[in-house]
């Protein structure tokens, strides 16, 4: 090869066409914003939610706090339950991916079934700031002074205190 000549392998060929690729399939996505096509409409609207985060229930449906009471939303939009928590606030909510919740009230943590039954409660020495489901049934919930871990039945499994580096 001479000077300023390049050779193009397979390989190279190779990249370039999955560039072009991707490069085309983002430009057919993007096509209708970048036109300034805005017509986009929501399968459904539900009206009265409240602040607290809604979580997502592994078939497309929703969990969301709608006028004082948890609501399980099917992907249709239609309520499939409602369960009514009493006067605490509900702080957070986590979807258990089959249909059924856990709910945050200050200090206590609720597991409501996929038929909106509350199944069980535990009360922690802490306000629950967060929690997170594992694939397992379990569910990990947060404060600001340490981390406990519940098992599917609501029972204790462990606590992590980062003040004295308890783990248990």
């Amino acid at each position: 090869m001479g000077e300023g000549e390049m050779f193009i392998g397979a390989r190279d060929r190779i990249k370039i066409a999955a560039a072009i690729s991707v490069s085309l399939f983002f430009l057919v996505l993007a096509g209708p914003v970048i036109a300034g096509k805005t017509d986009l409409v929501p399968d459904w609207v539900i009206e009265g939610v409240s602040t607290v985060r809604p979580a997502l229930t592994g078939d497309g449906g929703a969990l969301a706090m709608v006028g004082g009471a948890l609501v399980r939303i099917s992907k249709d939009g239609s309520t499939v339950w409602r369960w009514d928590p009493g006067k605490e606030a509900v702080t957070s909510i986590a979807g258990d991916g089959a249909g059924g919740a856990w709910v945050s009230q200050g200090r206590r943590i609720s597991k409501i079934s996929p038929a909106g039954k509350l199944s069980w409660t535990y009360v922690w020495e802490q306000k629950v700031r967060s929690m997170e489901p594992l694939p397992d049934g379990r569910i990990a919930v947060a404060s600001e002074r340490g981390a406990v871990l519940i098992s599917s039945a609501g029972k204790f499994l462990w606590l992590y205190d980062p003040a004295t580096g308890c783990d248990t």
